[in-house]
């Protein structure tokens, strides 16, 4: 599971226990805790990730042209398998610091957030709690 969805969740769960949803209690004020809003946008498909980090490593550093070009970045990413599958990209994309990995990931992100903010929001942006 995602670290991010995960903290998001913990997040959404506190919140719920602070306002008594959780466990059906009415809303209890706890020293020093609030409610904290957020908006989590995120890729659509939870392998996204891992599909770039493998497509952008196959296209820039698998192949024999790209054999002397960062070194250290084939071998990590040959060493994990990393352009086999999105599984592999995914664990590839925690240590693949190559700019084209970066500029594709700031792409995405970018078409992430355009889909979010064309969605209905109906109770607004902000979240509380879980969604769906």
């Amino acid at each position: 599971m995602d670290p991010l969805v995960e903290d998001v969740r913990a997040l959404a769960g506190v919140n719920q226990r602070l306002a008594g949803q959780a466990t059906g209690e009415p809303a209890r004020a706890v020293a020093g805790k609030r409610r904290v809003p957020y908006i989590l946008v995120a890729p659509e498909k939870p392998d996204s990730v891992g599909r770039l980090a493998a497509r952008v490593f196959n296209e820039h550093y698998a192949g024999l042209g790209h054999l002397l070009r960062s070194p250290d970045v084939r071998l990590i990413g040959r060493a994990i398998a990393g352009g086999r599958s999105p599984a592999h990209g995914e664990l590839l994309s925690y240590v693949f610091f190559a700019p084209e990995f970066g500029q594709a990931l700031l792409e995405l992100g970018r078409d992430d957030a355009r889909r979010w903010l064309e969605e209905d929001h109906d109770d607004g942006p902000w979240q509380l709690g879980p969604t769906g």
